[in-house]
């Protein structure tokens, strides 16, 4: 039995760390090569779990509502940066105003949404429903589920990043600015670019975490927090350091829901945190995405 506990303590930790590495890494690429704390990040969360739910309930289908849930963040990631970040490149005070505007453009985004869609609580479906047995395990198809898609979005970014143009290209401005814009890269679309991945990476995690829980506009509050401790511990801007800093936490939260109480799950983690800041303050990894 308690071969069986352990087994889906980490499993379900797995699932989680999935989802937090997607919020994540989303706000590490953005951070590593546009120089930018989104703070809008967790009302995309929110937006890309809003889409997915409405086009699943117009269609049924997990993949139409995946595709929604990325989309509609990827659009609105890219119009803020266009619109609204540009605007404050390369001008006194640049960082501080960028975070005042993304602050503003949450609200925005929370008021638009309980606008539109009311303030009810909306819920997704489980991706899929039942559960498997694999000898004296029984694993939850939901939380399998949960971990293809979130692996699979990774190794797709990972891809993107490591193996395309537009990804070296983004690596290039994240380790020198400077360099890459004189051999010719063009700034204004690297950073559209990366805040329009960023985003529809980070509504895809809001979409797994509306088939677990509920969908209202408050609720990228949570994931905002703890995405910004996650990158803060994996080095900021370090993609690769936020995907393994994710997996981290999430563990250590799953195994204390299971061997202690839900209640100390939060804590531990953070007194975690705490204890990493101490020994490690610039964060575990260096370098950017």
């Amino acid at each position: 039995m308690s071969l069986e506990i352990l087994a889906d303590s980490l499993i379900s930790g797995v699932a989680l760390g999935g989802i937090y590495a997607l919020a994540a890494s989303g706000l590490a690429l953005v951070y590593g090569a546009a120089g930018v704390l989104n703070f809008a990040h967790g009302s995309l969360i929110m937006i890309g779990a809003y889409a997915a739910w409405f086009i699943y309930t117009l269609t049924g289908s997990v993949v139409f509502s995946l595709l929604a849930g990325f989309l509609l963040p990827f659009s609105i990631g890219g119009f803020l940066e266009k619109i609204l970040f540009s605007p404050f490149r390369k001008r006194p005070n640049e960082s501080i105003n960028i975070i005042f505007v993304s602050i503003t453009a949450a609200l925005l985004l929370e008021v638009f949404s309980l606008v539109v869609f009311g303030p009810r609580r909306k819920s997704i479906p489980p991706l899929m429903a039942g559960f498997y047995n694999l000898g004296p395990l029984t694993i939850s198809a939901q939380k399998l589920a949960i971990i293809t898609i979130s692996i699979a979005i990774l190794l797709l970014l990972w891809f993107f990043l490591t193996r395309t143009r537009f990804g070296i290209m983004i690596r290039a401005v994240s380790q020198d600015t400077e360099s890459a814009q004189i051999l010719g890269v063009d700034l204004k679309k690297v950073y559209t670019l990366v805040l329009a991945i960023g985003s529809g990476v980070a509504g895809i995690s809001g979409f797994l975490l509306g088939s677990i829980f509920l969908v209202y506009p408050k609720m990228g509050e949570l994931p905002l927090v703890i995405s910004l401790i996650i990158v803060a511990i994996g080095g900021l801007g370090n993609v690769q350091g936020t995907i393994i800093s994710s997996f981290m936490l999430a563990l250590i939260q799953s195994l204390t829901a299971t061997y202690l109480s839900l209640g100390w799950s939060l804590p531990i983690m953070l007194a975690t945190v705490c204890v990493i800041f101490i020994v490690r303050p610039t964060g575990i990894f260096k370098g950017r995405v």
